[in-house]
């Protein structure tokens, strides 16, 4: 059975008539309109009543959540991302140690894709290389380019193309994606 609709109450207050003669206290009629309770409330109270009932338990919500839906509690890591810029690269090691799911980078202008994608593939090359100390950690390499690739060869696909199996190349074994190599003007063009 569901459970009956957390409602808001609310008071409202006014004169009687107006043609009634003003009194020390003015008499009123009260009328209790009642409605849902606004999503975000909600969402708010049901988050605040989950962790008090965990905590009255002396259990994490997730283990709470399991013992009330009869579930079976596994343990799985959660894939992240992480944004590891070309500028940033002394962060690397430190990041790569925690064994993210996927490492990506969001680059656009000529100077951080270089000349011919030169400095692109050089960083990719970088951050496989480094990834080999990790045994078995093989994540994801993302790149963002937001159409800068595009840019670079004036829209030329057998350049851009050239460019895509060369960031393959240096990314293996990592599994690459490339996020908007080319944007064109229109969706038409595109």
């Amino acid at each position: 059975p569901r459970p009956e609709p957390i409602v808001e109450r609310e008071v409202v207050e006014r004169p009687l008539s107006p043609h009634i003669r003003p009194r020390p206290e003015p008499i009123v009629e009260r009328e209790v309109v009642e409605r849902p309770l606004s999503p975000h409330i909600r969402l708010a109270a049901s988050l605040l009543l989950l962790e008090a009932f965990a905590a009255a338990r002396r259990q994490s919500v997730a283990d709470f959540l399991c013992e009330v839906y009869g579930l079976e509690r596994v343990e799985t890591a959660v894939s992240i991302l992480i944004n590891l810029p070309q500028s940033e690269l002394a962060v690397a090691p430190a990041a790569l140690r925690q064994h993210v799911a996927a490492i990506g980078v969001n680059t656009r202008t000529v100077a951080e894709l270089g000349e011919q994608g030169k400095e692109l593939q050089k960083y990719t090359r970088q951050l496989a290389a480094w990834l080999k100390a990790y045994d078995g950690y093989v994540p994801a390499l993302h790149l963002n380019t937001r159409g800068g690739i595009g840019q670079l060869f004036d829209h030329n696909n057998g350049r851009i193309f050239g460019l895509l199996v060369g960031m393959g190349v240096a990314a293996a074994p990592h599994q690459l994606w490339i996020e908007d190599p080319v944007q064109m003007e229109t969706a038409a063009a595109q």
